[in-house]
């Protein structure tokens, strides 16, 4: 939230010299840098705060706004497969900006009302807040809702989550069951030698 960027896109500042010229090392030229900068979706001036809060906790704010993920990108397009079916959408396309992807990108997804899925930013990598491997994924809190009907629906029909793999639970498995190198087996429950005896067994 110190982010000087998330600052212009929350509209808690104008834009200035100091903006542009961080985005210089961006850019070819400051005019380039100021126009990019310019075209940032922004929200209205006057907003009090934001609230950050796991989802769980976001009745008390009335519901969420955006619903925000970090996570890989096989998770990531488990989602979006699920937001495009819900929402009878297609293609999906996602808007990145300059320098402002978590920011920035929540505000886009606010603004207009659509799925977003882009990579960190910079300065999000440099701070710690994301790996190399992560990807940003949000959606319209409007929307959210349906997204997760969709999964239950899918859980409901097809008896899996997984998209990749049928029949796993989880949503973000990446392991085709088709695989050639890997081979899936049923495993069998195997109790350490000091359980002989016992009449627990695997109960244990």
């Amino acid at each position: 939230m110190g982010c000087g960027n998330a600052l212009y896109n929350f509209g808690w500042k104008e834009l200035d010299e100091g903006e542009i010229k961080g985005h210089a090392k961006y850019t070819r030229t400051l005019e380039q840098a100021e126009r990019f900068i310019k075209s940032k979706p922004r929200l209205p001036q006057g907003l009090i705060g934001i609230a950050v809060a796991p989802l769980a906790k976001t009745d008390a704010f009335g519901g969420p706004d955006t619903v925000h993920f970090y996570c890989d990108t096989m998770q990531a397009y488990h989602l979006a497969v699920d937001y495009m079916a819900a929402t009878d959408t297609h293609p999906l396309r996602s808007a990145i900006t300059m320098n402002s992807s978590a920011c920035g990108g929540n505000v886009w997804t606010f603004m207009e009302q659509q799925f977003n899925m882009i990579p960190a930013c910079s300065g999000s990598y440099n701070s710690g807040k994301t790996e190399r491997g992560e990807i940003n994924v949000m959606i319209p809190g409007s929307k959210f809702e349906s997204v997760c009907l969709r999964l239950k629906e899918r859980i409901d029909n097809l008896g899996s989550s997984s998209i990749t793999r049928p029949g796993d639970a989880f949503p973000g498995a990446d392991i085709c069951k088709n695989c050639p190198l890997i081979v899936f087996k049923k495993g069998e429950a195997v109790l350490p030698a000091d359980c002989a005896g016992c009449d627990k067994g695997a109960d244990c």
